[in-house]
């Protein structure tokens, strides 16, 4: 299977705020509930190479599809959240600047790239 992360731009962590990186304080790394969890959905965008498409909803714990996809870009991990929080976290992605606004670019990013390489090789 094709590594979906594009080792040039690295993790969002590794660039200084003011590029545009994230600090490494204001990610929560508890974001995706252990498995024990009620309901968590994936705010971000439709990644179909990996089977994700926005705003899908999983019940006891993340699929093993899902974790595989996390693996490959695990900012992805940041854009699940529990159903109770969507409407907060819709508005952090629709608000420039924001963390969860970067990742979500940075997950559409490695999805395109991923997206152009797949096509490229047809």
């Amino acid at each position: 299977m094709e590594d979906y992360r594009d080792d040039e731009l690295g993790s969002l962590s590794d660039y200084p705020e003011e590029q545009g990186g994230i600090d490494a304080e204001s990610v929560d790394d508890n974001a995706v509930p252990e498995a024990e969890a009620d309901t968590v959905i994936y705010t971000g965008p439709n990644i179909f190479a990996l089977a994700l498409q926005r705003f899908q909803v999983f019940r006891g714990g993340l699929p093993p599809y899902v974790k595989r996809a996390i693996e490959k870009i695990p900012e992805i991990k940041q854009l699940i959240v529990p159903v109770n929080k969507l409407e907060g976290m819709r508005a952090r992605i629709n608000k420039p600047g924001t963390a969860e606004a970067r990742f979500f670019n940075a997950v559409q990013k490695a999805a395109d790239k991923a997206a152009k390489e797949r096509k490229a090789k047809k």
